[in-house]
C-alpha cells in the first residue's frame, strides 16, 4: 500500500503492520505464491487473518476447507520472527466425520501432514480411513490409499499409570507387515484367564534352541526318568467343560494329560514339578468393569441430549483364581527320554 509493491510473504506483511501500527490484516490466497513464516508457499484458496497485539506479538489464523492453523509470532531485535504453529484443538465428547451425503458410500478420513508438508494429498499421511458401504463398515489404520501416503511403521504404546506421562511402546507392525514386540522376549499374547481360542499357522511355532542361549545342560536323572515313564500311564482322553457347556454332545474329545496329575507324579518321586518348565500355575486377580448410566444434559446448542456417565459403581466380571497348564512340547521331550533308556 505504501510502495505499490505486491506482498510475497507473511514476513513482509508483519513488517508493514509494525511500521504503521496496523491492528488487523486479512488476505485470501490465490495461485500467486505467498510464503508463510517457514518460507513455504501457502496453498491457494486459504484465508489468512492477522491480529497485531502490541506491535511485537502477532496472532495469525490460516483457514481452508480442510481446517485451520494458528500462529503466535513474536518479533526479535533483528526483525526476525520466532513463532509456534499449531492446529486448532477440537473439544467435543463426540466427533462425527462425514464427507458425503447420507445414503452414499462413505470414505471418512483423518490425515496428517508429512515432513514435506500438507500442500496436497500426496504430501499427507492417511492416519485412519473409515469406509462404510451397504454391507461393511471398514476401519483402515495407517494408509493403503492411492491418494495419500501411508505409515511405514505402526507402534502401540501403553502406560500402567493412568495419571503419568510417558509410557512404553509395546508392539510394532513394521513396513513389511510383521508384528513384533518392541522389546525382545518381554510381552505375552493372552493371559492365563484371557486366552485366545485358537492359533492358525501355515507352519509351526519356532522356539529358541541355540546352545549359546542355554546353560547347565545335563541328562535326566533316574528319578526324572521314572516320572516320565509314569506319566505315560496318565495320558487320557477328555472334553473341555466350556466346550460341553456351549456345544453339548457335539463337544469334541481331546488327548493329553491333566496338570494336577503331572504335579502328583513329580511329588511321588520327591521332585517339585514347578522347578521344571513343563508345569505352570498362574494366579489372576478379580476383574471389574465400570457401570455406566445415562442422563439428559443441556448441550452447548441449548438442546437436551443423552449423555453416558460413570456411576461410580463397579461390576465383578471375573472372580480371582488360578489355572494350571502344561507346556506340551517340553512334556513330550520328557516322555521320549524315558522311552530311550
Amino acid at each position: 500500500p505504501v510502495l505499490g509493491t505486491v506482498f510475497t510473504s507473511l514476513s513482509e506483511i508483519l513488517a508493514y503492520m509494525r511500521s504503521v501500527s496496523q491492528k488487523w490484516f486479512c488476505l485470501h490466497t490465490t495461485t500467486t505464491p505467498i510464503k508463510d513464516l517457514s518460507g513455504n508457499d501457502i496453498p491457494a484458496d486459504n484465508y489468512v487473518f492477522i491480529k497485531n497485539a502490541n506491535n511485537q506479538t502477532f496472532y495469525i489464523t490460516q483457514e481452508s476447507a480442510e481446517g485451520g492453523i494458528k500462529y503466535k509470532a513474536v518479533t526479535t531485535d533483528s526483525g526476525e520472527y520466532g513463532f509456534q504453529r499449531q492446529r486448532e484443538a477440537i473439544w467435543s465428547n463426540v466427533i462425527t466425520i462425514a464427507q458425503k451425503s447420507d445414503g452414499e458410500d462413505q470414505f471418512n478420513r483423518i490425515v496428517a501432514a508429512s515432513k514435506s508438508g500438507s500442500g496436497n494429498n500426496q504430501d499427507k499421511i492417511l492416519v485412519v480411513d473409515q469406509q462404510a458401504s451397504e454391507g461393511n463398515n471398514t476401519l483402515v489404520i495407517g494408509g493403503a490409499s492411492s491418494v495419500f501416503r501411508s505409515a511405514t511403521v505402526i507402534d502401540f504404546a501403553t502406560n500402567q499409570d493412568a495419571n503419568a506421562t510417558g509410557g512404553e511402546k509395546r508392539w510394532r507392525i513394521d513396513s513389511s507387515g510383521n508384528l513384533r514386540p518392541y522389546t525382545d522376549n518381554t510381552y505375552s499374547i493372552g493371559y492365563a484367564s484371557w486366552r485366545p481360542a485358537q492359533v492358525y499357522s501355515a507352519t509351526g511355532s519356532i522356539s529358541t534352541s541355540d546352545r549359546t542361549r542355554k546353560q547347565d545342560e545335563t541328562i535326566l536323572s533316574d528319578a526324572e526318568k521314572r516320572v516320565a515313564r509314569k506319566l505315560l500311564g496318565y495320558i487320557c482322553r477328555f472334553r473341555f467343560r466350556d466346550a460341553v457347556s456351549s456345544k453339548g454332545k457335539a463337544a469334541r474329545w481331546h488327548v493329553g494329560v491333566i496338570a494336577q496329575d503331572v504335579q502328583k507324579v513329580f511329588s511321588e518321586e520327591g521332585l517339585d514339578a514347578f522347578d521344571y518348565g513343563i508345569l505352570c500355575r498362574d494366579e489372576y486377580p478379580a476383574e471389574y468393569e465400570v457401570v455406566y448410566g445415562t442422563r439428559m444434559e443441556l448441550g452447548p446448542d441449548g438442546l437436551l441430549a443423552m449423555e453416558e456417565y460413570d456411576t461410580g459403581e463397579r461390576k465383578l466380571v471375573r472372580e480371582a483364581g488360578e489355572i494350571m497348564s502344561v507346556r506340551n512340547d517340553e512334556l513330550h521331550y520328557f516322555m521320549l527320554a524315558s522311552l530311550a533308556s
